[in-house]
């Protein structure tokens, strides 16, 4: 009978019946002893019938391990150890933002009815480092009538909630009240992202590109960045500088040139403007830039594919 049960005495304990496969190695059976006692194998010392048991044979010890046999073992138990200084936390115990700060993801922003074009705009705008930067060095100051009645909100205050709203996310902390507060000033700021379903009381569905224009028009009109100067183009006029940053990073200067054909002899005349988007109305499916310049790589993709199949063909007429 190669397995026995056997007792082993430990200092004032004993644990009894313990099972030992005799065709395994002792060290297995030391194994077992290190997940009762805490005792790792390399420091026991086990001893039955007055002979040391080994770690590789059963040797001569084998004839004294019968069932109800009593090992003796001397030998210190490691320190057990200490318990976490912090509570575990599980992934499902936690909030939104104390999961994407775990998993090293970017904060995002709960949707209030229909505010993802909102959500969206702004996730859209916070990966540009330039306009972060600048609005960490905007100031403005909430006046007496802003904080007794909200509905003087400004442009410069929907700027200003928009510095306060990022600076929460990058810090990790809960966005649900800075966000809710941003959407109150935007719909106080632009009444037309205010509209509610009559029938459903919840806000209407609005369009990002058009959420999007109304934003960067905000910016351009508030924020003021010193340090940056404005394009060459830029006339500052009375705006001292302001609408420098957004013309900068976000404008697109185009120059038109007018000529009249049927009269020759008429001056042409040279207009500039900056714009925030770049439509291409070419055709219905095509109304912005990198629509055109997909549908042109397509296009001369399929051309190159015709191209190398032509030359293969007439190839293989030759031979």
């Amino acid at each position: 009978m190669s397995t026995v049960k056997v007792n082993v005495k430990w200092g004032k304990k004993k644990y009894e019946k313990i099972e030992v496969d005799l065709a395994e190695p002792p060290a297995v059976f030391k194994s077992q002893l290190f997940s009762l006692t805490g005792v790792p194998p390399e420091r026991q010392r086990l001893m039955i019938g007055g002979l040391i048991l080994g770690d590789e044979e059963w040797s001569n010890t084998k004839s004294k391990v019968k069932n109800n046999a009593t090992f003796m073992m001397m030998g210190s138990a490691d320190s057990l150890p200490e318990a976490p200084k912090q509570k575990t936390k599980f992934l499902e115990d936690m909030t939104d933002t104390e999961a994407a700060a775990a998993l090293s993801l970017p904060t995002g922003i709960e949707n209030f009815g229909n505010t993802c074009y909102l959500n969206a705009t702004l996730q859209c705008l916070k990966v540009v480092p330039e306009l972060r930067s600048a609005l960490g060095s905007y100031h403005v100051p909430a006046t007496r009538a802003e904080l007794m009645d909200t509905d003087t909100a400004s442009p410069q205050s929907l700027t200003r909630d928009l510095k306060m709203l990022y600076l929460m996310m990058e810090s990790g902390q809960d966005i649900r009240i800075p966000s809710m507060l941003f959407l109150h000033t935007l719909h106080a700021v632009k009444p037309e992202f205010a509209h509610k379903d009559e029938k459903t009381g919840s806000y209407k569905q609005q369009d990002a590109h058009e959420c999007w224009s109304a934003m960067v028009n905000n910016l351009s009109e508030t924020l003021r960045v010193p340090g940056i100067p404005p394009p060459p183009s830029t006339n500052q006029g009375a705006t001292g500088g302001r609408n420098a940053f957004i013309k900068q990073y976000f404008g697109v200067e185009t120059k038109s040139t007018y000529k009249c054909e049927e009269c020759p002899d008429e001056p042409v005349t040279t207009e500039t403007e900056t714009s925030y988007q770049v439509s291409c109305f070419i055709a219905q499916d095509v109304k912005y830039m990198y629509t055109a310049m997909r549908k042109e790589m397509e296009g001369t993709v399929k051309k190159s594919l015709q191209f190398w199949e032509e030359t293969r063909t007439s190839r293989r007429r030759r031979r």
